[in-house]
């Protein structure tokens, strides 16, 4: 595959790309640099030195590798991006562009920090220059999607297998995922319906223990009484001579009691076939498994600008970033690499709310035992010791550099 180049023109990023002109592509050229086209990377005609470029303007916007270098894909995730392929797509047949010319190497799917609408890098080539991505992109996803996400590795899979097919389409592998949600669908509903299930089994079960445990006690009084009074009337009718009389009397009575006793039984009869009549589903189910523990949600009012969780009792800090904030002093303290650094809440570990700082603005990991920044594409730069980062240039930082993002200076300390 090609290899484009990303350089930096008066504080912005662009991709750049020879500008190479023949009769198949002389259109698509016009329509791209002319038009401004939903879904697609703004793209630009740079001269340089008496030479033609295709720019394409990447400011303050991730690509999807970075988005994904730090998690896993889920599968609303995989969703989410085949959706926006498929609709950017839609819009490049109305204005008669061939879809196929679309660069869908992970390093060239933007997603806007603002809006976080889709951007896709579109390549005018000729028939024979056109080089198919999409084997990048499902290496991408068999690499990216979260293992215990059945769904996300089922579709992953099966857009490795589809994308070597002669009659492969994004939009019929979308109908694929549309399917495999159904089917997500109809598992997720069918755990809501067999939790009441469950509880109601749960309750009759309770019920017929509780009824064997009343007759293990009946049973045996049941017997000792009707076998007393059977006694009572033995020794009373052969004093008295009424020996037929009071064997039917005391007859009555222990009828009675045996009679209740059959009651009971039935009882437990009836619960166990109550028992036995449940639906169960067709494996055991869990409701920590499925429903799990509701997650924990931090809400930060607009003045709260430092995220940081409690460490676990084990976890030492290692390193600490300190600036300054409207006068007043910020810490983030970490204890593990790497970190992201903006103003997204959620998308970031650290996060700064100054107006210079991007929403993803840089990241800071570990590499040979050594602390390193690079900047994400963030729209003012990141700084070390004066000197501007390139989009993905790593550059080593302790606590003699002298660190800016934007207009923050920012310190990190052992």
């Amino acid at each position: 595959m090609e290899k484009l180049q990303i350089r930096q023109e008066f504080g912005r990023s662009y991709i750049v790309r020879d500008y190479k002109v023949s009769g198949d592509n002389e259109y698509q050229i016009s329509m791209i640099t002319e038009n401004h086209i939903e879904g697609f990377l703004e793209c630009r005609i740079s001269y340089e030195q008496e030479e033609k470029y295709l720019c394409y303007e990447v400011t303050n916007r991730i690509s999807l590798d970075r988005e994904f270098a730090e998690r896993t894909m889920t599968f609303e995730d995989v969703k989410v991006l085949f959706s926006g392929i498929s609709s950017v797509m839609e819009r490049a047949n109305a204005f008669l562009l061939d879809s196929r010319f679309f660069d869908l190497d992970p390093e060239y799917i933007y997603r806007e920090m603002d809006s976080q609408n889709l951007l896709l890098l579109y390549l005018p080539a000729s028939e024979e220059e056109k080089q198919d991505s999409n084997p990048i992109l499902a290496d991408f996803l068999l690499r990216k999607v979260d293992p215990n996400d059945e769904s996300a590795v089922k579709i992953a899979y099966l857009f490795y297998k589809m994308v070597h097919l002669d009659t492969f389409s994004v939009g019929m592998f979308l109908n694929m995922i549309e399917k495999e949600e159904i089917i997500r669908t109809k598992e997720t509903r069918t755990v809501e319906e067999a939790k009441p299930v469950l509880e109601e089994h749960e309750e009759i079960k309770e019920e017929a223990v509780n009824e064997e445990r009343k007759v293990s006690y009946v049973y045996p009084i049941v017997f000792f009484t009707a076998g007393l009074i059977l006694g009572i009337v033995y020794y009373i009718a052969r004093k008295e001579f009424l020996y037929s009389v009071y064997i039917l009397i005391g007859a009555c009575i222990a009828g009675i009691l045996m009679f209740i006793s059959l009651i009971k039984i039935l009882t437990i009869v009836i619960a166990r076939k109550r028992e036995e009549n449940i639906v169960m589903p067709d494996e055991e189910v869990s409701v920590e498994e499925y429903w799990g523990d509701d997650d924990v949600t931090q809400i930060f009012d607009d003045e709260t600008v430092v995220f940081s969780e409690e460490p676990a009792s084990d976890e030492i800090e290692i390193y600490r970033l300190e600036w300054q904030e409207n006068h007043t002093d910020k810490k983030y303290r970490i204890f593990s690499f790497p970190i992201k650094i903006g103003k997204l809440s959620g998308s970031v570990d650290c996060r700064i709310n100054d107006p210079s700082v991007s929403r993803i603005h840089a990241k800071m990991f570990l590499k040979d035992k050594k602390v390193y920044l690079t900047d994400l594409n963030s729209k003012n730069g990141s700084f070390v010791d004066g000197h501007r980062l390139l989009p993905g240039e790593e550059i080593p930082v302790d606590s003699n550099s002298v660190i800016r993002l934007g207009n923050l200076l920012l310190s990190i300390l052992t």
